[in-house]
């Protein structure tokens, strides 16, 4: 497809759905999609150096990341939750981070 004929594409999808184009006052962060939002969170928790060794999972619904994983402790959870709540474009966080306790 010719970029021509893909920006056709996605303006007759928008109309068919209603959405002949983003409202005014629609601010950027606001415009962020879920998936991209998703993807900078997750970078965010590889870079960091208290994250990076835990495997979290991260979803986005609406702006609303819920975060879940397995950490060795509170510190790394709080960091994590952190990271999610200062992404651009995130509205709320939930926490289903299970901190396992060393015996």
């Amino acid at each position: 497809m010719h970029r021509l004929d893909i920006q056709r594409f996605f303006r007759s999808g928008r109309s068919m759905l209603g959405r002949n184009s983003i409202p005014p006052e629609e601010t950027s962060s606001e415009a962020l999609s879920d998936g991209v939002i998703t993807a900078r969170i997750r970078m965010k928790l590889l870079a960091h150096a208290k994250t990076a060794a835990s495997e979290f999972h991260v979803r986005t619904v609406d702006g609303v990341v819920s975060l879940s994983g397995c950490v060795s402790n509170s510190e790394v959870r709080d960091v994590a939750l952190q990271l999610a709540e200062h992404a651009e474009g995130v509205r709320n966080v939930i926490d289903e981070i299970d901190v396992r306790r060393r015996d």
